[in-house]
């Protein structure tokens, strides 16, 4: 006996171009193989009307579990957890470098201009600029050098320690912290009118979400729309993992979206499990063998062809 296996295609775990391949593929072969399972291929091109026809025996690819399909499949344990994010642009490191320069110079002339201010004011008239500068910074690095210093002197002092720590703050925060991203983006989300269920979900997590037409869900449309005006909206909605290649390049190495960058938020994790026929015969083998794919490393040997080292690593 034949068995249909439904096919959704989705990188890097089903490929569906001249030779159907993927890290689900593999997965899949690996057990038919164990159990003598022969089987033949069907790509779904409507899963909610391949699931209500009782059109195949087992669905491999990204299946939402949902309570409807619970009542006609059963589902395997997660083979892969894969990460929800929003892809955008990343930021100018340049321009926030230029940036935070700008905003400690600012700060450090408009105190040093006060002061001097100040010191003007509460002497004598005749006194010279250079000597109201050199009181100034002399102040700053050294106010120990007068027994009894003014109460300028000491604010001078203080100033200049919260300055050194303000920039030492800024360089730690500018090159030695990762950006962690809470909460909900500020902006809305892009997302074509045929994700219902993803609208749905995002407005669930209290997400803004603009919806558009015409892209079919499409990631690089939805991409270039977010592109023709990046200020509008805070990215695209994706699964991480398929999005990124065995060597780390994001989106398939195209040159337009060498840019992007995922930011997690707390959107948590999508699970990919293998969708079986509901009673089916088979459904204990193949659900006991990707168990043991997990426990004897099977499963993180076939993810290292298909994923980036790090997303990869957690099934060892």
């Amino acid at each position: 006996m034949t068995i249909k296996v439904g096919i959704i295609q989705k990188d890097p775990f089903i490929i569906n171009d001249k030779k159907i391949s993927g890290l689900t593929i593999d997965i899949w072969e690996h057990i038919a193989n164990k159990y003598d399972i022969k089987f033949k291929y069907f790509p779904v091109k409507n899963i909610n009307d391949a699931i209500n026809g009782n059109k195949y025996d087992i669905y491999l690819g990204n299946i939402n579990i949902t309570p409807e399909r619970i009542r006609k499949l059963d589902f395997t344990v997660p083979y892969y957890f894969s990460n929800y994010s929003v892809t955008s642009l990343k930021k100018d490191n340049k321009q926030e470098i230029l940036s935070t320069f700008a905003k400690l110079v600012l700060i450090f002339v408009l105190y040093t201009l006060s002061s001097m201010t100040i010191y003007y004011f509460s002497h004598s008239k005749d006194i010279r600029i250079n000597q109201i500068i050199h009181y100034t910074f002399k102040t700053m690095f050294k106010i120990w050098a007068d027994q009894n210093p003014e109460p300028l002197a000491i604010i001078n002092f203080i100033f200049m320690i919260f300055f050194v720590l303000l920039v030492l703050y800024s360089i730690y925060t500018l090159f030695f912290v990762k950006e962690f991203e809470s909460g909900l983006p500020d902006k809305p989300i892009l997302v074509d009118k045929v994700n219902q269920n993803l609208i749905k979900y995002l407005k669930s997590r209290g997400a803004q979400v603009k919806i558009v037409k015409n892209t079919n869900g499409n990631t690089d449309s939805l991409l270039d729309l977010y592109l023709s005006n990046p200020e509008e909206s805070s990215g695209i909605f994706v699964s991480e993992e398929s999005k990124i290649s065995p060597d780390g390049t994001i989106f398939n190495r195209n040159p337009k979206y060498k840019n992007f960058t995922f930011k997690r938020y707390n959107f948590g994790k999508s699970q990919l499990t293998i969708g079986v026929k509901k009673n089916h015969p088979l459904f204990y083998n193949i659900n006991s063998e990707i168990m043991k794919m997990k426990d004897n490393g099977k499963l993180f040997s076939i993810s290292k062809k298909w994923l980036n080292f790090t997303h990869a690593k957690q099934l060892q």
